[in-house]
């Protein structure tokens, strides 16, 4: 399997989906693979990244309306 993912997304511990679909560093079919993990809705990590409280915590913050 060919690894199309943007080396911009690998520097993001915590990245929101819609906006890395709107910018082509991943695709839906990516998203929904192992490879990431979703912590809320939009907001996804990698697969390999420990979930930690802190971790959730940034994650929750981002999945709040607004811009943080």
């Amino acid at each position: 399997m060919v690894d199309r993912t943007s080396p911009q997304l690998r520097e993001h511990v915590l990245f929101r989906g819609s906006e890395a679909l709107a910018a082509g560093m991943v695709s839906r079919r990516a998203l929904r693979s192992d490879r990431f993990r979703r912590l809320f809705r939009d907001v996804y990590t990698w697969s390999t990244v420990p979930v930690t409280h802190e971790l959730r915590a940034r994650a929750a913050a981002m999945a709040l309306p607004g811009e943080w």
